[in-house]
């Protein structure tokens, strides 16, 4: 890693940030010795209009949590059962990553989930400023985030869900993770596990898919029952509770609100 500046942020080619809060985020940064400082990001929707500032917008959400006082120092494990902080949140400590040897998966896309995971047995504040950031572009034809982009990188999406479950299982040999820390992780991997049987429900159903989604589901259960019973997407809790006879449906709506 080569970055040398206190903070380290991303910022994906397809996207860009808005002057004014970035230079808030900047003059915050100046003076911040938080581990991580996190600020708000817009969904931006391009329909193919010359004109960025035409583009819709709608937050990530709102506020950080409710009750959120902007520039305070947090102790993270004081309140990261309240959290989800994702890559266009996050401006990170660079030292975290270079003395922990923070590394993702290379020539592989999804790694975001990884870059917001791994230093987090490593962070312990947190700091929030009040604005939106980041715009992040969606829309465009091609886009990785795209249901048939997706699937065509299903392989990518499995080799990031590998890694982040390996690394969740060698949490038990860190000292430095704390309990808290531990059940955010699991949270934020659940979130990967759902969007993995996203992937796996847009395809046309067949027996053979619906036995392989039922298999990842069951091993999840068994190996890292913490990130299975952390789900929060309401689909997949119904299909689970369903014992998986809604496969059929539920492939039927997703390929269906992805068109």
């Amino acid at each position: 890693m080569n970055a040398t500046g206190k903070y380290f942020k991303i910022v994906d080619a397809d996207d860009w940030v808005e002057e004014e809060p970035f230079v808030r985020l900047v003059e915050t940064l100046r003076k911040s010795d938080s581990d991580i400082v996190a600020s708000g990001f817009y969904w931006v929707y391009d329909e193919g209009q010359a004109d960025k500032a035409e583009f819709a917008r709608k937050p990530e959400m709102k506020v950080p949590f409710l009750g959120v006082d902007y520039q305070k120092k947090y102790v993270f494990d004081e309140i990261a059962d309240q959290l989800y902080i994702k890559m266009h949140h996050m401006t990170i400590k660079t030292a975290i990553l270079k003395e922990h040897k923070i590394e993702i998966d290379e020539h592989c896309y999804y790694v975001d989930t990884e870059y917001i995971t791994y230093p987090i047995p490593y962070v312990n504040t947190i700091e929030f400023v009040d604005g939106f950031v980041y715009m992040y572009r969606l829309g465009r034809q091609g886009q990785s985030v795209s249901m048939e982009k997706m699937q065509s990188n299903e392989k990518n999406y499995d080799r990031v869900m590998e890694s982040l479950l390996a690394f969740y299982a060698n949490l038990e040999c860190q000292s430095s993770c704390s309990q808290k820390k531990r059940q955010y992780i699991a949270r934020v991997i659940a979130r990967v596990a759902a969007g993995k049987i996203k992937i796996m429900l847009s395809f046309p159903p067949t027996s053979s898919k619906k036995a392989s989604l039922i298999e990842f589901d069951n091993y999840l259960k068994l190996s890292y029952p913490a990130i299975y019973y952390n789900n929060v997407n309401s689909s997949l809790r119904l299909l689970r509770y369903s014992h998986y006879l809604l496969y059929t449906a539920a492939s039927i709506l997703v390929r269906r609100k992805y068109k």
